[in-house]
């Protein structure tokens, strides 16, 4: 009974204290239902325009500092391409200064004389007369050299080969020039190594329009580290040797700017003699390639020209088993023969193309396709170019020229 008259007057006096409370709120002021979402909602703008207003100011002073970094990095990027056209220039000075030097003759110091060594502990040293005389100066010589030098520098910077810069191109002899010496650049044009090669020429391709510098008996130095070229086991002659490939380039742009540094004959410019019926060569030859087994096989898609049994300007094409396109080759010349077992095809002067524009250049200039399954006498009645003569072409084949196509 105790507990019960307890929780009674606890209750009552709760509800004491909420009376209380209520007739407190009624008898104080209350706001204006009506206007007191306005007032909020004016200071919460107000706020919120503050706040704007602040990051509007931090963000022009973040736009400023970032427009001052800004210049500040292209006026060290200015500096620094300055000063490293400024290097560049004094080492290509310098090496001119040494070369020169290298090359005066003592007849042509003033009285004949030559530098004699002269220290406290010995005499004066003589030059030996039993050593054999300095070669003598061309000045034709040295004044083509340096016309190739100049041109093969323009050559590079024409075609956009920026990761090259070529310092040293030493003496003509015979169909190359050399000692070369090249700089390798970066991406960012940072010197990252370099190329020595005792002589330089040239190779060219019409067809495929590449230019090819060939460098022999030399090596590339990276990192500190000198790697000698590889060396080719197709022709032992033409070792160790490292070709850069020039593309697209039209050779005929640059025949005469380097006609020494293409070979005995130049650049090759032949075209047809008008000896042979093209349409006629392209078809007897795609007939006798289709006749071969195995899962690929090739057909003559081009022919520019015969020149003295040589085919001129070959646009070849790889099938596979599918008959589907694989590669396709393009040469400056094709040359047809008869091999040891079968029949060997052997192109000059051009490269392979894989895929849309994978370029691959023929390895030591030359590219060999060897058919061995294939009829000798068969081909040879062909009569085609490198296997016999106009005269000896089948007369009925004649008419066929115009539906070839």
């Amino acid at each position: 009974m105790e507990r019960v008259i307890d929780w009674r007057g606890a209750l009552g006096a709760l509800g004491l204290v909420l009376g209380l409370a209520a007739c407190t709120e009624s008898n104080s002021p209350a706001p204006s239902s009506a206007s007191q979402p306005g007032v909020v909602a004016a200071e919460r703008t107000l706020d919120l325009r503050t706040q704007v207003s602040e990051l509007e100011a931090e963000l022009a002073r973040v736009r400023a500092r970032a427009a001052e970094a800004e210049s500040t990095v292209d006026r060290q990027r200015e500096e620094l391409a300055l000063q490293e056209a400024q290097r560049v220039e004094r080492e290509r000075q310098w090496s001119e200064y040494s070369l020169l030097l290298s090359r005066v003759s003592p007849d042509r110091l003033p009285g004949g004389k030559t530098f004699v060594d002269v220290t406290p502990e010995t005499s004066a040293v003589v030059t030996d007369p039993a050593a054999p005389a300095p070669p003598a100066i061309d000045p034709a010589l040295e004044r083509r050299s340096l016309e190739i030098s100049r041109s093969l520098s323009t050559l590079l910077r024409l075609e956009q080969v920026r990761s090259m810069d070529l310092l040293e191109c030493g003496k003509l002899d015979g169909s190359g020039i050399g000692p070369v010496v090249f700089r390798l650049l970066d991406g960012q044009g940072r010197l990252c190594g370099g190329l020595y090669a005792e002589r330089l020429s040239m190779e060219g391709s019409r067809s495929a329009r590449t230019l090819t510098l060939v460098l022999e008996r030399g090596y590339e130095t990276r990192g500190g580290e000198r790697l000698p070229f590889g060396v080719s086991n197709s022709d032992p002659a033409r070792s160790s040797a490292r070709r850069i490939v020039l593309e697209p380039v039209n050779p005929l742009l640059w025949a005469d700017d380097f006609s020494e540094l293409f070979g005995e004959h130049g650049l090759d410019l032949s075209g047809d003699d008008g000896l042979w019926d093209l349409a006629w060569v392209r078809q007897r030859l795609n007939e006798l390639l289709k006749l071969q087994g195995g899962e690929t096989s090739y057909r003559l898609r081009e022919l520019a020209g015969v020149q003295d049994g040589t085919l001129i300007g070959v646009h070849l094409e790889h099938l596979d088993e599918s008959g589907s396109v694989e590669r396709r080759l393009f040469a400056d010349r094709m040359r047809i023969s008869r091999a040891a077992v079968g029949v060997e095809i052997l192109l000059e002067n051009g490269v392979q193309v894989r895929g849309e524009d994978q370029r691959v250049a023929f390895l030591d200039g030359r590219y060999r396709i060897l058919l061995p399954t294939a009829e000798v006498e068969a081909w040879v009645q062909s009569a085609l170019p490198g296997l016999g003569s106009p005269a000896a072409k089948p007369a009925q084949a004649k008419p066929a020229a115009d539906g070839a196509h």
